[in-house]
């Protein structure tokens, strides 16, 4: 029995003569006398290189591919056209005899990953368009201008419990007891409002209240932290107030005071917390939360954690934050007032 070696040697003789047949010069009984082979040989050889442009074909490695490369390129277009469609209707559609699985590592494999879709706010065409005058306004403005600012804000905690799941060893086949099932919560254990107001130099003061925050809370809280950090706040920009459009901030007695203690407020257009840096600052403190996995106690401890999250986030990460604010007002600008991408 030959050698895979000789048999190679054999076969790439034979191509030697492909041309002089195709011409009419020898035939396959000719070449096999020569080679010493069977003309089927000769004739295989031949078709091989003909289909394939050489005589041996690599063997595949694995399974070969469910899904071919015509259904590929249609999944691809399919889902270019409608970003949001249903694998399981891509199968139906396109008659593909694979699983959804089968179908999402193709398309992961092909970069086309799936995510959650981002949340957008209802934004009205009137607050649209107070939107780009306040771009248009600030957006010039170097970023250290945006540091220079008191930002102040609202938000509210809610604690679920701990996040973690509970494992418990059984037999197969073995049913849950009872009592080895989780309470559910429907509500929170306990919740918590904050009012904070940050700069670029880092978290300036916070206040935890209770219920809803009115003219004359948000009053007292002004007087007792608002302000005296607003002095503080000094440098070669100015001093400059932000808050959003809530009615507490509204009131008139709210307005008075402002005035009274000569305050220079940002005139704020509604409907705008993707521009507001200090959305981010409690995105981060909700995060961290939710990656908790101790079970928090009590409603002090609750406080004791936002506080020491809040005080610990890195400067450099607040002033990187505070500084994008120029960048989105271009990019809002740019957009015509419609409401940047937020998680």
């Amino acid at each position: 029995m030959e050698s895979k070696f000789d048999q190679e040697k054999k076969w790439w003789k034979i191509i030697s003569y492909y041309q002089f047949c195709k011409n009419g010069y020898i035939s396959f009984r000719g070449i096999s006398d020569i080679v010493s082979c069977s003309p089927s040989t000769v004739f295989t050889v031949f078709k091989k290189f003909e289909i394939h442009g050489r005589v041996f074909v690599e063997k595949r490695i694995g399974r070969p591919n469910v899904i071919s490369e015509k259904q590929g390129r249609v999944l691809i277009n399919d889902i270019k056209k409608n970003p949001k469609v249903i694998l399981s209707e891509l199968k139906s559609q396109n008659n593909i005899n694979a699983s959804i699985s089968t179908i999402s590592n193709f398309l992961v494999n092909k970069g086309l990953k799936s995510q959650y879709v981002k949340k957008k706010f209802f934004l009205p065409k009137s607050a649209q368009k107070l939107r780009v005058e306040f771009a248009k306004k600030y957006m010039e403005k170097p970023k250290k201008f945006f540091g220079a600012i008191l930002w102040t804000d609202e938000t509210h905690f809610v604690y679920m419990g701990s996040s973690g799941k509970v494992r418990v060893r059984k037999f197969a086949g073995q049913d849950l007891d009872y009592e080895e099932l989780d309470q559910a919560r429907k509500h929170g254990k306990f919740s918590l409002s904050i009012w904070g107001c940050v700069c670029a130099q880092g978290v300036r003061a916070i206040k935890f209240y209770k219920g809803r925050l009115n003219a004359d809370k948000y009053k007292q809280i002004l007087i007792h932290e608002g302000i005296p950090c607003y002095k503080k706040n000094s440098g070669m920009y100015g001093r400059f107030f932000q808050q959003d459009n809530a009615p507490c901030h509204k009131a008139n007695k709210i307005l008075n005071y402002f005035e009274s203690k000569n305050v220079n407020v940002i005139s704020w257009p509604p409907y705008s917390p993707d521009i507001s840096p200090i959305e981010n600052i409690w995105g981060i403190i909700k995060n961290k939360i939710s990656t908790f996995e101790n079970e928090i106690m009590n409603i002090e401890e609750y406080e004791e954690i936002i506080q020491s999250i809040l005080y610990n986030i890195p400067n450099s990460t607040i002033k990187n934050t505070f500084y994008s604010v120029k960048k989105r007002l271009q990019t809002l600008y740019k957009n015509n007032g419609k409401c940047l991408i937020i998680d």
